[in-house]
């Protein structure tokens, strides 16, 4: 028959293995936690980089259409010019 000291004994020992066991479990999900974060960070940062590529694309386009416009005001003055003088094709 197991003393009382024993049972205690043997009592404390069991509480402080699920005590160790709880811990590892709070590591693990803090773990778990840490890399879910850090994985919606980057996909914070991916969402961030894909809206200003797709905002200096827009510029671009902003740019390239302005420069159009401007090359095809341009050869409509010049045109004019052109038919003013003589030479035009009008």
């Amino acid at each position: 028959m197991m003393n009382l000291i024993q049972m205690t004994s043997e009592g404390t020992a069991q509480v402080n293995n699920l005590y160790e066991e709880m811990q590892i479990e709070d590591l693990i999900c803090q773990g778990e936690l840490d890399y879910v974060e850090r994985q919606m960070q980057m996909e914070d940062l991916l969402c961030s980089a894909e809206a200003e590529a797709i905002e200096r694309e827009m510029q671009m386009e902003d740019f390239l259409c302005t420069a159009e416009a401007e090359v095809i005001e341009r050869q409509i003055q010049m045109e004019d010019l052109l038919t003013q003088t003589g030479y035009g094709w009008r």
